[in-house]
């Protein structure tokens, strides 16, 4: 019969054979669950960053792009029609660009929304396409298209032309007034990119992404813009009537 001592030194045995082993399982795990979780953080980011908010960010930036350029070519149209009359560079009545309304992409959309839990996100990217559109349309179907008369004799002044000049200027200032809305949105969808470039999630954790203290006053930020615009464009028609 085997004393004690010989026992507690078989014991001791077998633990340092087996204890390597079993830490190199433990590790074994350890890496796969971490590989695993890091893999779901990657689709996560895949799915509500690269294929949500990036590809908004895109859109909505590069529609008030568009609209930037179109201002500045406006503005330059209308100053060189006030200094030189008829004289101006004809070329710059061709220099507006067009906005691509097939540009909202729906997925991204979805995915915003469901980060959020809440359809403003969406209801402001319809809001700076449509205010794009508007712009648009007045720079070249109204103001290029009126200058152009006025160059080529098809058209009079109803009233003179420093007057004309300051209604026109008036109309692009208030539409350069009405686009901070437009990049403040742009900017809240750049803060929300922030956070989840900042933080692992997981797709059961990403679903309480719009419960986060700092989600919850990004989209209170888009709503207090939604809501002050509303305010001006009610005192703006009121004033008009």
């Amino acid at each position: 019969m085997p004393s004690d001592t010989q026992s507690y030194s078989a014991t001791q045995d077998i633990l340092k054979t087996i204890l390597p082993v079993l830490l190199a399982i433990l590790a074994a795990i350890l890496t796969y669950r971490n590989y695993l979780r890091q893999r779901e953080n990657e689709l996560v980011q895949k799915r509500y960053l690269d294929g949500g908010l990036d590809l908004l960010i895109g859109t909505v930036g590069e529609t008030l792009s568009v609209f930037r350029h179109n201002w500045c070519l406006a503005l330059s149209l209308l100053k060189q029609f006030r200094d030189v009359g008829m004289g101006f560079d004809e070329k710059l009545l061709t220099g507006f660009l067009p906005v691509d309304q097939t540009g909202m992409n729906i997925a991204a959309a979805a995915r915003l929304r469901r980060l959020v839990n809440d359809n403003i996100g969406w209801e402001e990217i319809q809001e700076a396409f449509s205010f794009v559109g508007r712009a648009n349309s007045f720079f070249d179907h109204d103001l290029a298209v009126a200058i152009r008369a006025l160059s080529k004799g098809e058209r009079q002044l109803s009233v003179p032309k420093q007057e004309a000049v300051q209604k026109y200027s008036e109309k692009i200032e208030a539409l350069e007034q009405k686009s901070h809305r437009h990049y403040e949105f742009l900017s809240n969808l750049l803060d929300l990119a922030a956070v989840l470039e900042k933080q692992e999630f997981t797709f059961k954790s990403i679903s309480q992404f719009h419960l986060r203290k700092d989600v919850r006053v990004i989209v209170e930020a888009m709503r207090t813009s939604r809501a002050r615009e509303g305010t001006a464009e009610q005192k703006d028609g009121k004033e008009c009537s």
